[in-house]
């Protein structure tokens, strides 16, 4: 998979970047490893902000990476070190799928969806500062 995955300088914000390819979700596995790598390397809760702008996926694919990222034990979306999910998504249903991570089926991750990175950094930055 394409991606970009970084944790902002003095801030508590890692950003994953979803690259321009489309319909890839062989390596939602090692991403998600890399995602939980990072993760662990912190000290205090992060906002996991997913950068997935205009991404189009299909049904199929869509259900295989959100239950790998939501659900058994290495689930990134409740890492313990994620203080929330801020997702940066233009396509309508992949905004109506990543609100369905709030169900039950998915442990009820919390997540909050914006149109622009722009947006959902100063939602971030915007947030009063986690008590450690």
């Amino acid at each position: 998979m394409s991606y970009t995955l970084e944790k902002l300088p003095g801030e508590a914000v890692i950003v994953y970047t979803q690259g321009p390819a489309t319909h890839e979700t062989q390596g939602i596995a090692e991403t998600l490893d890399d995602i939980a790598r990072l993760l662990d390397e912190q000290t205090d809760p992060v906002f996991l902000v997913w950068n997935v702008g205009g991404m189009s996926i299909d049904l199929d694919d869509l259900i295989q990476s959100a239950s790998r990222a939501g659900r058994g034990s290495n689930a990134v979306l409740h890492h313990p070190r994620v203080r929330e999910n801020v997702y940066v998504v233009s396509n309508r249903m992949v905004r109506l799928a990543i609100k369905g991570l709030e169900s039950a089926t998915f442990g009820r991750a919390k997540v909050v969806l914006f149109d622009t990175l722009e947006e959902a950094l100063s939602y971030c930055r915007q947030q009063p500062k986690s008590p450690v």
